[in-house]
């Protein structure tokens, strides 16, 4: 769950047509089911500011490039399910 929650918040986070070019900043947040937990993504310009509610408010956000973060959170992604289809015999063959 979390690294298709990961991908989705990198597209949420991309709707700028102007991509890193654009100035306005953009926002979203990544819940966790159980807990109150909260990640919240930043991007402006070319990168991507990530904070959380549990980080001490003196803590700077740790901060990463749009394109790094969207093809690291992509790997994650395809490296889990390659993990999983290895782990389960016929999962790999799941159209859905």
């Amino acid at each position: 769950d979390f690294a298709w929650a990961l991908c989705d918040i990198i597209e949420q986070i991309d709707q700028d047509p102007r991509g890193n070019r654009s100035h306005r900043r953009q926002y979203a947040e990544l819940d966790f089911t159980e807990s109150s937990d909260v990640m919240i993504f930043e991007r402006r310009f070319g990168w991507v500011d990530v904070e959380a509610d549990w980080m001490p408010g003196d803590e700077p956000p740790l901060t990463f490039g749009h394109s790094l973060l969207r093809r690291e959170a992509r790997d994650f992604l395809h490296d889990l399910i390659a993990d999983l289809s290895d782990m389960h015999d016929g999962l790999a063959d799941n159209p859905v």
